[in-house]
C-alpha cells in the first residue's frame, strides 16, 4: 500500500503534468488519481510483490506512456529497467 509520503509526491508530480503510474495492492488508494486523471497518469491496482503482476504492470505502463525511467516504492528511489 502506498504511504502518504509517496501519495504527496505522486500528487505533485501529477499536478506537474508528469507521465507516471500509480500502482498500488488497494483500490482505494489508486481512486483519486482515476478521478481528475489528467491523461499522463496510469493508475493501476496490483501487487508489486508479485513477480509476475510486477511485469504486467511494468507492460502496460510502457506500452501506453513509454519506458519506465524511475519507480518509487515507499521513501526509496529505485532505478527500473
Amino acid at each position: 500500500m502506498l504511504n502518504d509520503q509517496t501519495i504527496d509526491y505522486a500528487r505533485s508530480r501529477a499536478a506537474a503534468g508528469t507521465p507516471m503510474a500509480v500502482v498500488s495492492d488497494k483500490y482505494s488508494t489508486v481512486v483519486p488519481f482515476m478521478l481528475g486523471n489528467n491523461g499522463y497518469t496510469i493508475a493501476l491496482v496490483a501487487d508489486v510483490n508479485d513477480p509476475i503482476q510486477l511485469d504486467e504492470v511494468l507492460d502496460r505502463v510502457q506500452s501506453r506512456i513509454g519506458a519506465v525511467t524511475r519507480t518509487v516504492r515507499g521513501t526509496d528511489s529505485l532505478p527500473a529497467a
